[in-house]
């Protein structure tokens, strides 16, 4: 996965289009007067002048140190990027030095962060063993803003490498059931958990295919693809083009946010 999003770093912005629209939603739902924040999974760094207008400084946080490149040529005022292992989270922030000063003493003085943001981008990892991490990095009353795609995701897609008996190489993607069972064992009682479904149009098979490589999203080694299978795949997305004119991507995404105070 980490050299997936190495290669992908520098057009991974280009193609990212539903991905920018639900960060764009979650972003909306974020309280402003909030300290210092954690981007988990920043990408290359598209978020993180929205956070600075909601949070005095800014860390993001990136298993790929090519996106962390990509982030830091931003040269956006007040943010920190950091190549971070989110299952290592806390471990990590310990490092001797590896927070300036001023993160440094806004981190010890809160205890934490004081507001969580990641939008797709906890789904490839354990998630039970981040939400762990998070709750060791975060303030008693840090402010969660999360979103990841769950059952029901790419179920075109998945359809498609069915029929076509080609190895299915995109993300086995978590029940929402059992999302919520993993928050409630981890001790995130005071959130809210709804899901929003979202579609991306396509009118080509090069282009559809080529999205998901382009974003990362392909999870496990694909097989080599033989002529006849590359044959049969394509095939089978032309009929699809013939009878309804478009292909399409179909994403059911988990929004997570703490409760507000009443």
């Amino acid at each position: 996965m980490n050299n997936n999003f190495n290669i992908k770093a520098h057009n991974y912005q280009d193609k990212a289009h539903i991905q920018k629209q639900i960060a764009d939603d979650l972003l909306a739902l974020l309280p402003t007067n909030k300290l210092l924040t954690l981007d988990l999974g920043m990408g290359p760094g598209i978020n993180l002048k929205a956070l600075t207008t909601r949070s005095k400084l800014v860390i993001g946080a990136d298993i790929a140190g090519n996106m962390v490149k990509e982030a830091l040529n931003r040269h956006i005022h007040h943010t920190l990027a950091l190549v971070i292992d989110a299952h290592y989270l806390a471990q990590t922030l310990q490092t001797p030095n590896i927070l300036p000063h001023e993160f440094f003493t806004t981190y010890q003085s809160l205890g934490g962060f004081d507001m969580i943001f990641s939008s797709m981008a906890l789904e490839w990892c354990n998630i039970e063993c981040v939400f762990n991490e998070l709750k060791k990095v975060s303030s008693k009353d840090c402010f969660y803003a999360l979103t990841i795609p769950i059952w029901g995701t790419l179920t075109e897609l998945k359809d498609i490498f069915k029929e076509t008996k080609m190895l299915d190489s995109t993300l086995n993607f978590i029940s929402k059931d059992l999302l919520v069972a993993t928050l409630t064992n981890c001790g995130f009682s005071n959130t809210v958990i709804w899901v929003k479904t979202y579609q991306e149009h396509f009118t080509n098979a090069h282009d559809y295919l080529l999205s998901i490589r382009a974003i990362g999203a392909n999870h496990k080694a694909q097989t080599y693809l033989t002529k006849s299978k590359y044959l049969s795949l394509m095939h089978n997305l032309n009929n699809i083009l013939a009878s309804q004119n478009y292909l399409t991507h179909t994403y059911q995404i988990a929004f997570i946010v703490s409760k507000r105070p009443e």
